[in-house]
């Protein structure tokens, strides 16, 4: 597996992502909600392709051609973003002082597992969705509605109109709410929680699940055994 160092890209992505997150909060400021919203999508994509590169960096994910176009493909960041912003879910916030209450969920939801198979088998592996799913089943709801695009053309809807064959107006920015606008705006703050630097260095969050996530990334990459990954589950 190729190696390269990857820290000054991590640092200049979450840089980047950071910047997107604070015009997108200026905007929603303004009542520039359509474009402060489609700005949040664009943020939790680039704080996600950086959740790639940490992982390319532990080696918890092979550094390839098929994860270079990975970090290019708006859907597959869409669903890493869904992963991030599961690590921020209000039940750790909630019980962050009292660790021996909590150690993290049992197994990780479906949805998450799904995202994290779609990420890594379709979008980094480039392969078929029945190389791992049963042809009578389906992807989770929240992880096929990212897959098919729903999230990606919602974002274009904060920017274009859309106009029909007959010259109808299908979609327009203003269809975005400022509700949505803050939604999103939400969502970008738990995705952008995963990260922060640290005397220039980049750490990732004491989520519980944390390890868990790194460590199916790897067995469903092949890096690790999968009688180590069971025994794993979890110490």
């Amino acid at each position: 597996m190729e190696t390269v160092d990857l820290g000054n890209a991590l640092k200049t992505v979450l840089e980047n992502a950071a910047r997107i997150f604070d015009d997108a909060k200026y905007l929603e400021e303004m009542g520039r909600y359509p474009t402060s919203y489609a700005l949040s999508i664009l943020a939790q994509e680039e704080y996600a392709k950086a959740f790639l590169l940490y992982l390319a960096q532990k080696q918890s994910v092979p550094w390839t051609v098929g994860l270079q176009k990975a970090l290019r493909n708006h859907k597959c960041k869409q669903l890493v973003a869904l992963l991030m912003e599961y690590l921020q879910r209000k039940d750790f916030l909630e019980l962050l002082e009292d660790p021996d209450r909590f150690r993290g969920a049992s197994q990780l939801p479906d949805y998450v597992m799904d995202a994290m198979h779609i990420i890594v088998h379709e979008h980094i592996g480039g392969n078929d969705r029945d190389a791992w799913l049963d042809d009578d089943k389906k992807p989770h709801p929240l992880a096929n509605r990212i897959a098919r695009g729903v999230l990606d053309r919602e974002k274009q809807t904060g920017i274009y109109v859309q106009v029909g064959w007959n010259g109808t107006v299908h979609k327009s920015p203003n269809l975005i709410s400022a509700e949505r606008c803050r939604e999103q705006l939400a969502r970008t703050k738990k995705v952008s929680d995963v990260f922060w630097v640290n005397d220039g260095e980049v750490e990732a969050t004491a989520s519980f699940d944390l390890p868990k996530i790194v460590a199916t990334f790897e067995a469903l990459s092949g890096l690790m055994p999968v009688e180590e990954f069971n025994e794993k589950w979890w110490e």
